[in-house]
């Protein structure tokens, strides 16, 4: 083997495993993290899916890039949008409040309602999250928690996560990619430790957020409690 070919089996060996350690990146982003010019990682890109060892995947005005048979195409489309702020902290927020409502969501995370009414019509698209009808004060489900106690917040649409547990494995396997930022990271390590088995019964979704905030308090103390 040439001297040539050793070095683009190596490079194209390195873009492979890049890929498979951050699935769903598009390609000048590749070519930046890489620092492979432009030109030379498209052919290589197109080396590796003509052999059907990567797929492209058109997402608006991106092409990503995914390791074949990997991850389904339910989990693309999911990795696709947990790649956007703002739906991800959305995800986030109902990982630790259980429930809310669009106004609830909108006024903790400050952002426009019809902003956080776009990106849970996409969400909802994706089966990510569900909207939810409380009996007698309480959400009832068929999976984990089963069983939710709910306060009263008028007629507002009630949302929770469709399968905590799923977003949790997909956002904990590619986080790397997908969230880098403390704040998020120590919220998949609290959800971690308290809900790697979700409980059939949640008492009171209150006392949930109050464990988080002693969690971080317990790691970050303020300094008007030490």
């Amino acid at each position: 083997m040439s001297h040539g070919n050793i070095l683009e089996l190596e490079t194209r060996r390195e873009i492979y495993n890049y890929i498979s350690q951050y699935p769903g990146l598009h390609l000048r982003e590749i070519s930046r993290r890489l620092h492979i010019p432009f030109s030379t990682l498209m052919y290589h890109l197109r080396f590796l899916e003509k052999r059907e060892l990567i797929k492209e995947k058109t997402e608006g005005r991106y092409n990503r890039y995914y390791i074949t048979e990997k991850i389904g195409h339910h989990e693309k489309e999911i990795l696709g949008i947990l790649r956007k702020d703002t739906p991800r902290t959305i995800i986030l927020y109902l990982l630790v409040h259980i429930y809310s409502s669009q106004i609830d969501i909108s006024g903790s995370l400050k952002k426009h309602p019809t902003t956080i009414e776009f990106h849970l019509k996409k969400l909802l698209a994706l089966n990510i999250i569900e909207p939810v009808q409380p009996v007698d004060g309480k959400i009832y489900r068929d999976i984990n928690p089963k069983i939710i106690e709910c306060e009263s917040i008028g007629k507002e649409k009630i949302y929770v996560l469709k399968d905590p547990n799923n977003i949790y494995d997909l956002l904990t396997t590619f986080k790397h990619s997908l969230v880098q930022d403390i704040e998020s990271n120590l919220i998949l390590d609290f959800f971690h430790s308290f809900t790697a088995d979700l409980p059939e019964k949640i008492p009171s979704p209150k006392d949930w957020e109050d464990l988080f905030i002693e969690t971080l308090f317990e790691i970050f103390p303020h300094p008007y409690h030490v």
